[in-house]
């Protein structure tokens, strides 16, 4: 039970390269982020969707067409609270591992769990991934076009389809790396009463 809950830490780290950011429309994904791209401003774009709305080319054969999340090798800004989930989680797991079983050991490796899974809600949830904040402002975008002028802001329109909308939602990633630091957090406290030091032995008077 030791080391339980640093394992699961470190365990975490498998969410990174899974989805954390999908965003679709009409029912359809054709941009996903994960851990790792969150941090790096990447994304990838479904080949189908760049060609459909990023079709148009600038001078030099640069790809302009669409919003920035659209188009090929464009960036977004790095979620930073992810990196600061990432942190804690690997310096718990690291502590973990080195500290000596005491008293202290178990609540310092669950704060350090439980400050983890706040980073990341609170990114998710009250700051927002920089990506969903770019799909919320071509939304606005669509939303301010002339009646039947509906679409993408330089892909061109889509008559006939005024509801178009992009709709974001967090991938398995993003949940896994919520989940695991909270079990992380239970098997911290559960694991307490292991965590402190065997009495030596009673010398005989």
């Amino acid at each position: 039970m030791r080391f339980l809950s640093p394992s699961l830490m470190l365990l975490s780290l498998i969410a990174l390269p899974l989805p954390f950011l999908e965003v679709s429309c009409a029912g359809h994904k054709f941009i996903t982020q994960n851990g790792i791209q969150t941090i790096t401003g990447e994304h990838t774009v479904a080949t189908d969707m760049e060609q459909q709305m990023g079709g148009k080319a600038g001078a030099g054969g640069a790809n302009q067409g669409g919003p920035p999340m659209m188009q090929k090798g464009k960036k977004v800004d790095s979620a930073f609270l992810v990196i600061v989930w990432a942190g804690l989680l690997v310096v718990g797991a690291l502590l973990g591992f080195l500290l000596p079983a005491g008293p202290s050991r178990g609540p310092l490796l669950g704060l350090l769990a439980a400050a983890a899974a706040a980073c990341l809600l609170a990114q998710g949830f009250v700051l927002k991934f920089p990506l969903a904040k770019e799909a919320d402002k071509a939304n606005a975008e669509l939303k301010a076009a002339p009646q039947g002028m509906q679409g993408f802001p330089g892909g061109g329109a889509n008559v006939g389809m005024p509801n178009l909308s992009l709709e974001t939602k967090f991938g398995p990633g993003f949940w896994l790396g919520v989940a695991l630091p909270l079990v992380a957090l239970a098997a911290a406290f559960a694991g307490g009463g292991g965590d402190k030091p065997s009495r030596p032995p009673s010398e005989s008077v």
